[in-house]
């Protein structure tokens, strides 16, 4: 019904991130704006460089990773799902700049989401290097997995090779899938301390060697993930963004299918 297909990120210098994803994974520039942000594809998941100050429509300009983006056959379909979960809510209409999106809602806890029907450029092809993971930390996973089942057709995806940590008291923490992108909710806290849209996950061959490679050109903090998690390795982008990388793990992204490389 609905993919996952779209993450902006609020940078100061896009073309330094473009160069990096490019350089590193592979991704490729697809278009630039006028305004200076530039638009990457992986083949299925498309990446916004939006640069701060001149993004269209963005009353929150605060760098980092900004919201994300659903394709869907029918905005009307998924204002419906909407008003079903919460009648509170209504569509706005996305500046007609915007290159893909036509609307925006919020999911419970203040994400926000895209929609586009003619989709965000990309070719809906999953490649390797690709993204393949995108995590929110979130006070109620349970409400927002409700939330993103109801309304976009996204399903359960725990795993049970891997068991995520609890946390007393609190809710535990839920993963969606539609085929392409693992959706992690996240119980906060989390160890990247960012409430909100928290990280994303690429799934690359060799990520330990890649990682040093990076961080010879590009100086980052490293991060062997603990045997709890997801990803073998996590590093940071040039502008602070925190990434997983993934080659045996990989990411579940739908009932029963496990992504990893070959």
């Amino acid at each position: 019904m609905a993919r996952l297909s779209y993450m902006a990120i609020m940078c100061r210098e896009p073309e330094r991130l473009e160069e990096y994803y490019e350089h590193w994974f592979g991704f490729e520039p697809i278009q630039r704006a006028a305004n200076g942000s530039i638009y990457l594809i992986d083949g299925a998941m498309t990446m916004g460089l939006l640069r701060q100050g001149s993004a269209n429509g963005e009353e929150n300009q605060d760098l980092g990773l900004h919201h994300v983006g659903f394709e869907v056959e029918s905005v009307a379909e998924i204002e419906r799902r909407l008003r079903e979960f919460d009648p509170a809510q209504a569509l706005q209409r996305r500046p007609a700049e915007d290159p893909y999106a036509t609307h925006r809602l919020v999911d419970p806890e203040g994400i926000l989401i895209d929609l586009s029907e003619r989709g965000y450029g990309n070719k809906g092809e999953k490649r390797i290097p690709g993204i393949r993971h995108i995590a929110m930390a979130c006070n109620d996973p349970p409400r927002k997995f409700e939330f993103y089942s109801h309304v976009f057709g996204m399903r359960d995806v725990e795993r049970y090779d891997v068991l995520a940590p609890r946390k007393p008291g609190k809710p535990p923490s839920r993963f969606a899938g539609d085929g392409f992108i693992n959706l992690a909710l996240l119980t906060w806290p989390v160890t990247e301390p960012r409430m909100g849209f928290n990280h994303f996950g690429i799934l690359t061959p060799d990520p330990h060697g890649l990682m040093y490679r990076i961080v010879e050109v590009n100086p980052s903090r490293l991060d062997q993930r603990p045997p709890d998690r997801f990803a073998e390795y996590r590093i940071w982008d040039p502008e602070g963004n925190a990434l997983d990388l993934s080659e045996k793990k990989g990411f579940q992204v739908d009932v029963d299918q496990v992504d990893r490389v070959a």
